[in-house]
């Protein structure tokens, strides 16, 4: 609380200094209590041991009461506090409704559009996703992911403890802090916002391959298929003009932009009825539309001169929730529809049979996780960019090659670490 209102006395007195000490020394990202009734989705069994009616209701107040706490209203969020309610958390402990209010008013003065979500709740849990855009130069967007526990007095939140998926270091110096890309193009997009994901340590993988557990994100996701059936075509190469809605010009008259990264680009060889390839490609939305009821309807871009062409066949644009996925990845500068992709991706299929773990599918899909692209929506939530950063020698274009696999043995997905209990051997 002290570093933050240092951040902000800095901030208004305009010392550059200052303020680059202020964000090293709070290096903290965002944190807000919460909770509200699940939605439908990949967490619905949560959901559905709800049995205490009364604090679901709490709950659900409480998450309009952070949001509204962000902005600077904090009688909703007083209300269903007491003189005596203390919040922990991985940053410190607050006690009292008006510190806890007086915390969360200066937290959205110094943040850009501060958003919180609860994603689940049940029997005294919620789980969340905290984010807002940071005042540096680059204006990267933090995302933190958690889980609290509630208690409480009737309508009235006695006690919350937070717990992070990531630590407030981790998050500072993987979201905050510049990256190369962010810094060359600067003055041309948004920082990419990336999905939240983490490597497992897993015994048995070859030297260059990980295990990589990708949290819970909402897509839009792009799917066709490619009738040439051609590696000289290349059609999975560049997003078509599908999903686009708005064009770019247009978009940078509203007040802001948000990009995310990577791309990822799916092929899969369909055999029924007939033998053809299906390509997708999956852009995450920013977390600050990820939760939202009133997305822009996704139509099909008539313009496109794919389908024009006669190049591909059953377009096909729309939202989709996608739960905890799990990769097996490996570094790739190549194009997805090259032969040595594929080369790479059987590499996948082998180190996961040797290491014990499961692809999705008897034909895994091959996905290009392209880290290079970044995807720009604006202030509606509309696609309007898609920006293909030119490779530079010598740096690392980041891309990947994965392979979809299910739920590792011994890793509990509702667990906060996710990391296994226990690691089996290779596979004999």
């Amino acid at each position: 609380q002290d570093h933050t209102r240092e951040m902000l006395r800095m901030v208004r007195s305009g010392t550059l200094v200052g303020v680059w000490v202020a964000w090293v020394r709070s290096a903290q990202g965002l944190v807000v209590p919460g909770g509200r009734a699940c939605r439908r989705g990949s967490l619905a069994a949560v959901a559905d041991e709800v049995t205490d009616r009364g604090h679901e209701a709490v709950v659900s107040k409480l998450e309009s009461a952070v949001n509204g706490a962000l902005r600077g209203e904090a009688g909703p969020l007083a209300s269903l506090l007491s003189p005596t309610s203390r919040w922990s958390n991985p940053l410190a402990t607050l006690v009292g409704a008006a510190e806890i209010c007086a915390f969360l008013n200066e937290t959205g003065e110094f943040l850009e559009e501060p958003s919180f979500r609860v994603t689940a709740s049940g029997n005294g849990v919620a789980r969340w996703v905290a984010s807002g855009t940071w005042p540096s130069p680059w204006r990267p967007r933090a995302v933190v992911r958690g889980t609290s526990r509630l208690t409480t007095d009737g309508e009235v939140v006695t006690a919350i403890e937070d717990e992070w998926e990531r630590s407030p270091w981790r998050v500072f110096a993987t979201q905050v802090l510049p990256r190369f890309r962010d810094i060359i193009s600067l003055y041309m997009l948004p920082p990419a916002e990336l999905p939240l994901e983490r490597s497992i340590p897993w015994p048995g993988l070859p030297f260059g391959v990980r295990l990589v557990r990708v949290d819970e994100r909402r897509l839009l996701r792009t799917r066709m298929v490619d009738v040439t059936n051609s590696r000289k075509m290349k059609m999975a190469t560049a997003l078509p003009d599908l999903p686009f809605t708005i064009n770019y010009r247009a978009a940078t008259r509203t007040t802001a932009l948000y990009a995310v990264s990577p791309l990822e680009v799916t092929v899969d060889l369909e055999t029924e009825p007939e033998i053809r390839r299906l390509v997708t490609w999956d852009v995450h939305l920013p977390s600050l539309f990820s939760g939202s009821d009133d997305l822009p309807q996704p139509e099909l871009n008539e313009d496109d001169e794919y389908e024009t062409l006669g190049w591909i066949a059953d377009p096909s644009v729309d939202y989709v929730r996608a739960g905890p996925t799990y990769l097996l990845v490996a570094g790739y500068g190549g194009e997805v529809q090259d032969r040595e992709a594929e080369a790479v991706r059987r590499r996948l299929v082998d180190a996961a049979a040797t290491a014990g773990l499961t692809p999705i599918g008897d034909r895994p899909a091959l996905v290009h996780r392209q880290f290079d692209v970044r995807l720009v929506f604006d202030q509606f939530a509309r696609l309007c960019l898609a920006a293909y950063l030119p490779i530079l020698p010598l740096i690392p274009s980041g891309n990947q090659i994965a392979i979809r696999l299910e739920p590792p043995p011994g890793i509990d997905d509702d667990a906060h670490d996710h990391f296994p209990r226990r690691r089996p051997g290779p596979a004999h």
